[in-house]
C-alpha cells in the first residue's frame, strides 16, 4: 500500500541535495531517469515515487521530464485540484502567467494560506531552474493547481494512545508523533517515521516545542500533544 506520508518522508530525505558541478543540471535522479543535464523538476518527482514504490501513481508509471505533459495526463484522469491542497499532492506552478506549468513539486504540508513544498531544481532566487532540492513556501498567484495520486490513505489504521513520550519509547504512538513532525517540516532522522524515539526525534521535539514556546525538555506530554493536535 501506498501512502502519501511516505511518498513526502523519502521527497524530504532529500532537501540539500545539489547540482554537480554547479549550474551543471546534473543530478543523481537525472542519471537514473536517463537524461542528465536538463531541467530536472519533474525527474526529482518521478525518482521519488519510484523510490516509494509508487512508479505507477505518476504518469501510470511511464517517464516524462516535462510538466505541462505531466499536468494533462492528471487531468485525462480526473485528477486536478486546484484549492484544498493535501499533502502528498503533486503541484504545479506558473511563474510567468502564460497558463502552463512551468515547475513542479511535491506537497509536504499545509498551514493556513501557506503551502510548504519540496522542490527539486529550485533556489530563493531561481524558482525554477536553482540547481537543489528544497523547502519552499508557496501562496496564492504562482499555484496553478496540483495533481491528487490515489494514495491508499485509510486502508491502515493503528491504535494510537497518547502518552507521554521520551527518548527511548518505541510504539505505535511515537510513530504518530514523527508523522506528525515531519508534517510541520521537522527532521526525524533518515529513518523517517519509524515509531523509534531516539535523538533524532528528541532534538525534532525540542526544536518544536521551542518554536511553539513550550517547555522545552523534548518530552511530549500533555501540552506538547495539545498543540501538535490542535495545529493540524
Amino acid at each position: 500500500m501506498i501512502f502519501a506520508q511516505k511518498i513526502v518522508e523519502i521527497a524530504a530525505g532529500e532537501l540539500g541535495v545539489k547540482e554537480s558541478p554547479a549550474n551543471s543540471n546534473r543530478q543523481k535522479y537525472g542519471k537514473e531517469y536517463g537524461v542528465n543535464g536538463t531541467a530536472w523538476c519533474c525527474q526529482f518527482v518521478w525518482w521519488v515515487f519510484k523510490k516509494g514504490g509508487a512508479a505507477a501513481l505518476f504518469y501510470g508509471g511511464e517517464k516524462t521530464a516535462y510538466c505541462p505533459t505531466l499536468m494533462q495526463y492528471y487531468k485525462g484522469k480526473g485528477q486536478l485540484v486546484k484549492k484544498d491542497f493535501r499533502s502528498g499532492d503533486i503541484i504545479f506552478f506558473d511563474f510567468n502567467g502564460n497558463g502552463q506549468p512551468d515547475h513542479v513539486g511535491i506537497v509536504e504540508r499545509v498551514v493556513g494560506d501557506k503551502i510548504y513544498t519540496i522542490e527539486g531544481n529550485t533556489s530563493v532566487g531561481n524558482d525554477t531552474n536553482g540547481g537543489q532540492v528544497m523547502r519552499r513556501i508557496r501562496t496564492g498567484k504562482a499555484i496553478l493547481c496540483a495533481a491528487r495520486p490515489k494514495y491508499d490513505e485509510g486502508k491502515e489504521s493503528c491504535e494510537v494512545k497518547l502518552e507521554t513520550l521520551k527518548k527511548g519509547s518505541e510504539s505505535a504512538s511515537v510513530k504518530a508523533l514523527q508523522t506528525l513532525l515531519i508534517g510541520y517540516g521537522y527532521d526525524c532522522g533518515k529513518h523517517g517515521a519509524d515509531g523509534d524515539f531516539g535523538a533524532d526525534t528528541e532534538r525534532a521535539v525540542c526544536d518544536y516545542q521551542k518554536k511553539e514556546k513550550l517547555t522545552v525538555d523534548g518530552e511530549v506530554g500533555r501540552n506538547t500533544w495539545t498543540k501538535l493536535l490542535g495545529g493540524m
